[in-house]
């Protein structure tokens, strides 16, 4: 057993909590025992999860920031991050997308340069639902029903809400710039 192994000697806390994940309805991060201040400062740095593309608002679409809408069974923190995310080929099969400046790792499985929201959208919802949104740069394409891993790289912000839809434009366009920054730097996936 964990507590009295491993992770008690290397003089970790080990909590007897129930291991969260997220819900369908998008609420096991709101509803877990992590504070909303821990998940705000967790930088999710090598954070690696999969989920797969289903269908969101299409509002970003309407602002230049098209999202690929996640869903995942994985705790996140909450924020704006860095991140790379890779198209997973279904079955055998592989996956054709069009790309400007997206890149294979491996054989048939592109690689994109992007950047991650895991949060409630206060800007333009009500909801207390968590979503999960990444934004690939270069990407052209339908990724509904695809499966895709994602790696966070850096955290660039919280997430906060915005006066309107237009000062949420300039704060993604800065956000793109720096999450782009970051990448140039960080090329190991």
């Amino acid at each position: 057993m964990l507590r009295e192994g491993v992770w008690v000697d290397a003089g970790l806390d080990v909590l007897d909590e129930p291991v969260v994940s997220m819900k369908e309805d998008g609420t096991g991060l709101r509803e877990s025992n992590v504070s909303e201040e821990g998940r705000d400062s967790c930088d999710g740095h090598g954070l690696v999860f999969e989920g797969v593309v289903v269908k969101g608002n299409q509002l970003g679409r309407t602002i230049g920031f098209p999202t690929a809408n996640i869903r995942t069974d994985t705790v996140l923190p909450a924020g704006v991050f860095a991140c790379r995310v890779r198209v997973l080929p279904t079955g055998t099969e592989e996956v054709s997308v069009s790309a400007k400046d997206g890149r294979s790792l491996e054989s048939g499985k592109p690689v994109y340069d992007a950047m991650l929201n895991v949060g409630t959208r206060p800007t333009v919802s009500r909801s207390a639902e968590v979503s999960i949104e990444a934004h690939l740069f270069g990407f052209s394409g339908d990724l509904y029903g695809l499966r895709l891993r994602v790696e966070l790289v850096s955290r660039i912000r919280s997430e906060r809400k915005f006066a309107s839809l237009e000062a949420l434009k300039a704060q993604l366009a800065a956000d793109k710039s720096a999450a782009q920054r970051v990448l140039s730097v960080k090329t190991d996936l």
